[in-house]
């Protein structure tokens, strides 16, 4: 035998290695069983579920039908908005070469030039999956379609609920825009929304998103491996969203609208005994029905380019208030004793020899007379009188400094200065210097209030001091029944009425003789205040404000022209024909008055 042949017992220090090395596989090979039992937990009983659902995803699928979304109503019955069904051409952009001989088909199908077709493909909404090339198919459209269907891959054509504005502009601003869902709201309402659902993104459309959606249906369909329907499994009918009927009354809305054409500004007029809004109008408007559609980008870009900015609301956007306010420095110098019985100031055109100028020279003025013709010279010495910290607290007592709760998004609060306010607000001059008061006196300055406010303030004083949130919704109707929207008193401003009783008089004696004349309409008492804006830039913005019939107030109104120069020639126009609408009287011929 060969002493090479013969086996080498291992030494000890040989064994603790084998034996090592032997613990550390048998280790491993534990570790690994366990991660696989863990996994195979994971898959089976922690992710069981989900994992099953996928499955029976894979083998049904769900056609989605999006649930009607609820009509708006003006007060009467008008429809504002509703949802009808269209046809609408979608491309799914990873399926259809443009480029192709498919483009030029699907092009000459829909009747468009080729450039157009790519426009819209390639440039509207790329978040969206399937990109609407065409909404609102007709029949002979829809027809060489069905017959091209073999040479247009990535093409569907599907029967929608699309929102559908029938007055089109009217109303714009009020009742909103629809679009595309955002990540955010996706992300919060898994199960309710999708990919592709449209929202409500400003007006009434998105704050009543919750009441006025509808809660979608569908087929659920069993496919195989390529897709292809087998069987209809379930079925869930869609449900129509809410019904909202507006306090809009939609005569007066379009009395304002057509009044303000070719202006830039805003009209609002409210029921003074509820806060019901009867009108709320921003010029220059746009058409809604661009955007439920899907609006495309050169649309889109053509509106921003706009310089009238047609997408602002300016009715809740805040302005210089300019001589409106003058009812609000009369409140206060009458509850401070400023304002006397007997009370007269003359009015040379000037305060003093440099001090500020006032727009006329009137002589001796009294309260009613200042009031009347809108004298800056009597307002100047009630605010010196008063100080601007008592002007500041009277404009409070009204909720002028911070929104007004309408149920409507992006409401401005505007600004009501004071001393605290300035030295808080404005660090590079925190002082409040004397010409300051006199320029908050006569609405000027850092005085700022929206059209809304205005029209709030006028009804408090035309109710004594009772003073209602302004509100758009009257009642919601569901599919139980109706809800109907309760007016809310928001505050007493706590003035006496006989103070509120020489403000009326003298907002009539500006109708009846004032600069307020050009609102005038036989047979109804009315009572207004005109004002003119000085701004940076431009000529004066022009404002009036009024409220009929004084005995019995039913109706208020506030007119805002941007660079009007005059609210007795630009603005109380659009107020008389709002009153006409509303009281169903003609509108006389306006009369040529210059004034504030």
């Amino acid at each position: 035998m060969n002493l090479r042949d013969i086996p080498i017992p291992p030494s000890p220090h040989e064994k603790t290695r084998l034996h090592r090395r032997g613990r550390i596989i048998q280790i491993g090979v534990g570790l690994l069983f366990l991660m696989l039992l863990g996994r195979l937990w994971f898959l089976q009983i922690a992710e069981g579920e989900r994992f099953a659902a996928a499955a029976q995803a894979n083998a049904t699928r769900l056609e989605r039908k999006p649930g009607p979304r609820g009509d708006i109503l003006d007060r009467n019955g008008v429809m504002l908005a509703t949802t009808r069904p269209k046809f609408v051409v979608s491309v799914h952009p990873d399926e259809f070469n443009i480029e192709g001989p498919e483009g030029r088909k699907l092009a000459e199908c829909l009747h468009l030039p080729m450039e157009e077709l790519e426009l819209r493909l390639n440039a509207d909404e790329p978040n969206y999956k399937m990109v609407r090339v065409a909404v609102d198919v007709p029949w002979e459209v829809l027809a060489r379609l069905k017959e091209m269907q073999p040479w247009l891959p990535g093409v569907s054509v599907e029967l929608e609920q699309l929102r559908y504005y029938p007055q089109a502009k009217l109303g714009a601003h009020l009742l909103g825009t629809m679009g595309l869902i955002g990540e955010d709201l996706l992300r919060r309402e898994p199960g309710i929304y999708y990919s592709e659902s449209r929202v409500g993104k400003s007006g009434l459309e998105k704050q009543y998103e919750e009441v006025l959606r509808g809660e979608d249906g569908g087929l659920r369909i069993a496919v195989d491996a390529s897709g292809n329907r087998i069987r209809m499994l379930s079925e869930d009918e869609p449900l129509k969203g809410s019904d909202l009927v507006l306090t809009i009354n939609s005569k007066v809305q379009r009395a304002a609208e057509e009044a303000l054409a070719g202006h830039v500004g805003s009209a609002v007029a409210l029921d003074p005994r509820t806060g019901e809004v009867l009108a709320l109008v921003s010029q220059p408007a746009y058409d809604p029905n661009l955007f439920a559609r899907g609006i495309r980008a050169k649309e889109y870009q053509a509106i921003l380019s706009d310089k009238r900015k047609p997408l602002l609301d300016r009715a809740v956007r805040a302005y210089p208030p300019a001589s409106t306010f003058k009812i609000v420095t009369s409140l206060a110098g009458l509850v401070g004793g400023k304002i006397t019985p007997g009370m007269s100031v003359y009015c040379t055109g000037r305060l003093g020899s440099r001090g500020p100028r006032c727009w006329s020279r009137h002589g001796y003025v009294t309260f009613d007379t200042a009031i009347a013709k809108s004298c800056d010279i009597f307002f100047y010495r009630v605010g010196q009188a008063l100080g601007v910290d008592a002007i500041a607290s009277m404009a409070r007592r009204f909720g002028l400094g911070k929104e007004t709760g309408i149920d409507l998004p992006g409401e401005h609060g505007g600004t009501i200065p004071s001393e605290e306010w300035k030295r808080k607000y404005v660090k590079r001059d925190p002082i409040w210097r004397p010409g300051e008061t006199l320029s908050t006196a006569i609405g000027q300055g850092y005085v700022e209030c929206t059209p809304l406010q205005i029209a709030s303030v006028t009804g408090a004083v035309a109710m004594h001091g009772r003073r209602y949130r302004p509100h758009l919704v009257k009642s919601i109707k569901t599919a139980t029944g109706i809800k109907h929207i309760q007016p809310e008193l928001i505050s007493t401003t706590g003035v006496p009425d006989e103070y509120y009783a020489k403000i009326v008089n003298a907002l009539r004696l500006t109708v009846q003789a004032g600069t307020g004349r050009t609102a005038a309409l036989p047979g109804i008492d009315i009572g207004g205040k005109t004002g003119t804006a000085e701004v940076t830039r431009g000529a004066p913005h022009a404002w009036f404000v009024s409220v009929a019939p004084l005995n019995n107030p039913q109706i208020v109104c506030a007119v805002l022209v941007e660079h009007g120069r005059h609210g007795a020639t630009a603005a109380a126009p659009v107020a008389k024909a709002m009153m006409a609408a509303y009281f169903k009287v003609k509108s006389t011929p306006n009369q040529r008055v210059f004034g504030d």
